[in-house]
């Protein structure tokens, strides 16, 4: 029973971070690519190093220099 408990517990904690996302940043980003790679949360986060933080805010993602270019900043 433990091991059912973890495994609903697991999937509870996946599927919420794809329902607390914001969608919104993810509309606008939907069929970007930078160098062959898709434009998702993983790509901000971790390649271009966005930090998730109160504050951190477009004009600082704009100085991000891969952030800017085809296919990225600024989006309208």
């Amino acid at each position: 029973m433990k091991k059912i408990g973890y495994l609903v517990m697991l999937t509870i904690f996946c599927a919420s971070s794809i329902a607390l996302a914001n969608p919104e940043i993810q509309k606008k980003h939907k069929g970007h690519k930078k160098d062959g790679k898709v434009i998702n949360c993983a790509y901000c986060h971790t390649t271009a190093k966005i930090e998730k933080k109160k504050g951190y805010g477009i004009a600082l993602v704009n100085k991000n220099p891969l952030c800017m270019g085809a296919g990225c900043h600024p989006l309208k």
